[in-house]
């Protein structure tokens, strides 16, 4: 019976410290950023998951064709395989964050794993030159050492506040409509330049994108990076 009420003690421990002291941390990260955002009055376009060669470059066709800047949340390992389009990125005044280097789940993988794909990010980012205090964990997601990894190298957690699902539409048509009735001043968009095995492709988020800013009258709106 002591037996069973310790593995029962250990279960609920794991789950505080490794879950929901993460999950809470991260909300009033959270709340606190997003009411930075919301009394700066810009518009923050990100975008997670790249570079890739089918979807950045558009991308950043497109964001200087309207003079905007970004912030684009990079996978280590299509930094690797796509150095030209990170320096790119950086060159035309977009900014950089660490997203990891495999998209792993932190709450899906052993808390190390999780932590450990943070740091091969950041590391992969460093050694091509790029230096970066913005962090978005996969899915917005916190385990125990990852929190710990994000206060230890005094990392700024970046979320969102606008998800209008751009991995998940069929047709751009989608994508504009939702970026039309939900952006605002004060918001920080969440995009995707990279694709998930089983998500929609790539070009939706390129011509919803184009579609939105091409047809939306957005004089006197500051579109911004993270600064």
């Amino acid at each position: 019976m002591r037996i069973i009420l310790l593995i029962f003690i250990l279960i609920i421990t794991f789950f505080l410290l490794n879950y929901l002291l993460p999950h809470l941390v991260k909300k009033l990260w959270r709340n606190r950023f997003l009411k930075w955002a919301n009394d700066s009055g810009k518009i923050y376009l990100t975008f997670d998951d790249g570079p890739e060669i089918s979807t950045t470059g558009q991308i950043l066709d497109l964001l200087k064709v309207h003079g905007i800047q970004a912030t684009f949340f990079v996978l280590g390992v299509n930094v690797q395989q796509n150095p030209y389009l990170t320096q790119r990125i950086i060159k035309e005044g977009h900014v950089i964050g660490i997203h990891g280097k495999n998209h792993l789940h932190p709450w899906k993988v052993l808390p190390w794993r999780g932590m450990a794909d943070l740091s091969c990010g950041k590391k992969i980012l460093e050694k091509n030159g790029i230096k970066t205090n913005y962090v978005r964990p996969p899915y917005g997601k916190l385990n125990i050492l990852s929190l710990l990894y994000i206060l230890i190298n005094r990392l700024t957690f970046i979320h969102w506040n606008i998800d209008p699902k751009d991995y998940n539409q069929s047709e751009s048509e989608m994508l504009t409509e939702r970026l039309k009735s939900e952006i605002q001043k004060g918001k920080v968009v969440l995009l995707h330049d990279g694709r998930r095995p089983g998500t929609s492709p790539g070009n939706v988020t390129v011509k919803g994108l184009a579609d939105f800013l091409g047809n939306t009258d957005i004089s006197g709106v500051v579109f911004s990076p993270l600064p």
